[in-house]
Parts: structure tokens; C-alpha cells; sequence
């Protein structure tokens, strides 16, 4: 489950949920865990009845505000993998991928690496 393709999803949608959503990703800064929570309990809800035994998240928590929200209102994570990847390694490898094929998408993923590293 990619947190990024449902948040982006949602703030494509014309509930007032998905529109806070857009000002806040269109400002470059991440989305508080509350509300988060609130995109991903409902795509849990939409998948758990499916027989799912469990969910890879990707993209979530990026901070300790989101794992503590999760803990919160879902449950305990089991299991949490970490890459530590150098920031030219990632633009390298976004200006190499299809989905990256502008300057702007490049820009994009270099503030998405600075807000990563501040918080």
C-alpha cells in the first residue's frame, strides 16, 4: 500500500478532505498524521474484508507523529524495514526512470528529500 498514490488520490477527490490534503502536498510539506490516519483506515477498511493478514506500507510513517497516530487509532506495527539511501542516489535514480523524465519531477523528489531530512 503506497501512502504517497493514496494521499495524491484523495487529494484528487472533491471532498474537503482530499482538498486540505492538495494544500498541504501542493505546499511541499507532509501530510500531518491525523488526517493520514484517516486516508489509510479507509483503504484498510476497503481491503481487510479481501482476507488480508496484513499490509506493507510504503511511505508511512515519515515521522514519529504518523507511527504514533497509527498506534493510536490501528494497532502496533510488527515489522518496519529502513533504507538508508543517499540523497544523490535517489535523484540519480529518478532522473533515470520514466516517471522522472522532467526537470520539474526531479525538483519535485529533491524538496521531497530536504523535508525528508528535516524532520
Amino acid at each position: 500500500m503506497t501512502m504517497g498514490e493514496l494521499l495524491r488520490s484523495e487529494a484528487q477527490s472533491s471532498s474537503s478532505l482530499g482538498t486540505t490534503i492538495k494544500t498541504i502536498i501542493d505546499q511541499g510539506n507532509i501530510v500531518p498524521g491525523s488526517l493520514a490516519i484517516q486516508i489509510l483506515r479507509k483503504e484498510l477498511e476497503r481491503v481487510i474484508p479481501q482476507g488480508l493478514e496484513g499490509v506493507l506500507l510504503d511511505g508511512f510513517p515519515r515521522n514519529l507523529e504518523q507511527m504514533e497516530e497509527y498506534e493510536k487509532y490501528i494497532g502496533q506495527f510488527d515489522h518496519a524495514l529502513y533504507f538508508d539511501v543517499k540523497s544523490e542516489v535517489l535523484v540519480w535514480q529518478g532522473e533515470n526512470m520514466a516517471l522522472f523524465d522532467s526537470n520539474s519531477a526531479v525538483e519535485a523528489l529533491e524538496l521531497i528529500l530536504r523535508i525528508m531530512i528535516l524532520t
